[in-house]
């Protein structure tokens, strides 16, 4: 099955990602990165379901984050398929679908989804020298994260399920500090947040 898609910010690559038996070996799991400009295809090996890909923003490297137990955050260079050593920092993330990537014009955040922990903490991930500090510890689960186009806001959406209003924090630029919320009207759990100038898109799952 085709569980996660991406294309780089310079427009030359495709990213494709799935279950075990995605590319038709029968082991595994792979991700297709297909070279837009010289028609060129590559199967990168990754042994997990595969969650969600990302390209970083200077489209050199490839996130890769998996549905399954293993290793939760993989980082592999795109004209090479090799991947690269784990990040440097000090950070919890785990496998099973639980990290979660977002990525703006110059940034990477990455955060442990959670619908009910008590606090879930949202790191910055510097793709120039592999390293993951902490940006925030959010005072409850979060269950998405996103930036809008201009990479002037950042939404943290509240994980708690079951409640009368689901609020989602805004952030301008790096700053910890929320300059206002918005109600996700669908009174449910986010599963994906996208700004585009003055509007939020919001995906949302019934409560």
């Amino acid at each position: 099955t085709l569980n996660a898609i991406d294309i780089s910010p310079n427009g030359r690559y495709l990213a494709i990602g799935g279950g075990t038996n995605f590319n038709g070996t029968g082991v595994g799991s792979s991700i297709i990165l297909f070279d837009l400009e010289d028609g060129s295809i590559e199967s990168i090996a990754v042994g997990n379901t595969i969650q969600q890909l990302l390209f970083t923003p200077d489209s050199l490297n490839l996130m890769c984050t998996n549905a399954s137990s293993g290793s939760a955050f993989k980082i592999f260079d795109v004209v090479t398929g090799v991947e690269l050593p784990v990040p440097a920092g000090t950070y919890t993330l785990s496998g099973s679908g639980n990290t979660r990537m977002a990525r703006s014009v110059n940034k990477v955040r990455i955060f442990q989804y959670s619908v009910s922990a008590t606090a879930s903490v949202i790191y910055d991930y510097n793709y120039t020298t592999n390293t993951i500090t902490e940006w925030l510890n959010y005072g409850v689960g979060v269950s998405a994260i996103g930036f809008n186009d201009t990479n002037d806001h950042f939404y943290v959406a509240r994980g708690t399920t079951g409640t009368a209003t689901a609020n989602i924090s805004v952030y301008a630029g790096s700053s910890t500090t929320p300059i206002g919320s918005l109600t996700n009207s669908f009174l449910a759990q986010a599963t994906e947040i996208k700004g585009y100038g003055d509007f939020v898109a919001v995906a949302s799952t019934s409560v």
